[in-house]
This record gives structure tokens, C-alpha cells and sequence, in this order.
């Protein structure tokens, strides 16, 4: 978001979904392709990171974004439902639709519902960088996030 003041551009930070980026991406076809304003030079220079989450960021909108912007967006998951708990890290490769890994302190586990009882397929805890995993079978596996 810009929001403008004695002619001077503040940039506030912001994580919107992506339909907030379909409606911005809309908004530049319609007003700005084909005009002079370099869009992408100044996003480049005025904005250090863009983020995306609370909903999947379809490959194409993450695609096209990147082409107008020169943005990589940032996604994250459980911003809404519980506070952040899984996230790309800031200087990783962002590979469209992944939201990354668990942050430091925090674990995941996918489970599965049987019958009213929820059985663990895999859990991932992230201690100081360290991933590790434990499957279903109880198999142990241990990850260092490159850095």
C-alpha cells in the first residue's frame, strides 16, 4: 500500500491475499501498461518484500506479479488461523504455491482423521534451523535450512 504525503511516497508493508493481487494486476492492465510509469522500477526500489498468504497463490498470479513487479512474492501460511507458522524464508529461492517451512520453534504435523480420531502421518519441528521429521513409522530424519 502507498500512501502519499507532501509528495512523498510512505510504503506500508502488508500480506494481502491473493485476490487483493489479481485486483492490483487488473488495475495495471487497465491504467499502467501502456503508459511511461515504470511500475516495476519503482516497486523494486521502494518495496523490499512483498508477501502473500490466508489463501493458495495460483502459479499464473504469482507468475504475472513477478513479471509487473520483478517481485518474488513471499508466502506464508496460518497468518490468520493461528499466527504465522509456516514460512519461505526471506533471502530462499520462492518457488510459486510452497509456503515454506516451519519457523524456528514451531512444529506441523499432518494428520489424518479416522473416525474421530486424529492419527499423525507426519510431524516436522524446526529447533534453531534444524528440521527434523518423524513419520508415521516413527523413521527420524534430520535437516539443516541452508543459509
Amino acid at each position: 500500500m502507498v500512501i502519499r504525503r507532501h509528495n512523498i511516497a510512505h510504503i506500508a508493508p502488508t500480506s494481502p491475499v491473493p485476490t487483493i493481487y489479481s485486483k492490483l494486476i487488473d488495475e495495471y492492465e487497465k491504467t499502467l501498461k501502456n503508459k511511461r510509469t515504470d511500475v516495476r522500477k519503482q516497486l523494486q526500489n521502494d518495496v523490499r518484500l512483498m508477501m502473500s498468504g490466508s489463501a493458495p497463490l495460483p502459479t499464473p498470479l504469482y507468475e504475472k506479479w513477478l513479471e509487473i513487479s520483478g517481485h518474488k512474492l513471499l508466502e506464508r501460511y496460518g497468518m490468520t488461523e493461528i499466527g504465522m507458522c509456516l514460512s519461505n524464508e526471506y533471502d530462499s529461492d520462492r518457488l510459486p504455491g510452497y509456503v515454506g517451512v516451519p519457523l524456528p520453534g514451531v512444529s506441523v504435523r499432518l494428520s489424518e482423521n479416522i473416525d474421530g480420531n486424529y492419527k499423525t502421518i507426519l510431524e516436522c519441528t524446526n529447533k534453531d534451523g534444524k528440521l527434523s521429521f518423524v513419520k508415521e513409522s516413527n523413521e527420524k530424519y534430520n535437516w539443516r535450512i541452508a543459509r
